[in-house]
């Protein structure tokens, strides 16, 4: 057992792999595998905070991944989301008109 001590770890550096199926699918409007993708995130997520909690394998580079992963996560379907949504709408946002 204490060779699965960082599988949470893993765990959570695979939720944040996810992060470019995710955009890809965004950005290719396969919203069905954008879907999918986000919802193994999410179980990855219950399940990475699961294991740190019920055997105790907590770390310091856990207790700073897991919240990371998370923020990246939602902030990258939000942008994306609402970069998608502005685009459609035949404006353009704010920050990149500068470009």
């Amino acid at each position: 057992m204490k060779g699965l001590r960082h599988l949470p770890n893993l765990i959570c550096l695979g939720r944040i792999a996810l992060l470019w199926p995710i955009l890809a699918a965004l950005s290719h409007q396969a919203y069905g595998i954008a879907a999918v993708c986000f919802a193994i995130a999410g179980v990855s997520d219950l399940l990475d905070g699961w294991l740190a909690k019920r055997f105790g394998w907590t770390s310091e580079l856990g207790k700073w991944l897991d919240p990371v992963a998370d923020k990246f996560l939602l902030v990258t379907v939000f942008v994306v989301a609402a970069w998608r949504a502005w685009c459609r709408a035949g404006s353009r946002p704010w920050w990149s008109r500068a470009m």
